[in-house]
């Protein structure tokens, strides 16, 4: 799978084709990332600086993004890891988005909103 991968807390995170699929327990679902905002919140995270982050290496930084649903529905969700292809997300943890807007306002205005 496609991430943005840190491997170094002193470095930016790095582009790799082939970092491990997730994989979904029985009450996850697999969502497929279609934008997520470089957030301040996924920065501080990306260099270990946000309070809440855990240091451990290696980790795909972000907090949330829109996506497509295995049934093909839009979605907005909070989980971390959102700077790769896909993500894990909790199932019902995701709030509906309509079709005809686009992905990354969607993901660009969420976090500054809640």
């Amino acid at each position: 799978m496609k991430a943005a991968v840190v491997r170094d807390l002193d470095l930016a995170p790095q582009y790799e084709n082939n970092y491990p699929n997730p994989l979904p327990k029985l009450d996850e679902v697999l969502i497929h990332v279609t934008a997520s905002a470089l957030s301040n919140r996924a920065r501080s995270d990306a260099n270990g600086s946000h309070y809440a982050s855990a240091g451990k290496l290696p980790m795909v930084p972000g907090v949330d993004g829109v996506g497509l649903l295995p049934n093909g529905n839009k979605v907005f969700f909070v989980s971390n890891e959102s700077f790769a292809e896909q993500v894990v997300v909790e199932k019902g943890h995701w709030v509906a988005m309509p079709n005809d807007l686009k992905d990354e306002k969607i993901a660009g205005m969420m976090n500054p909103a809640l």
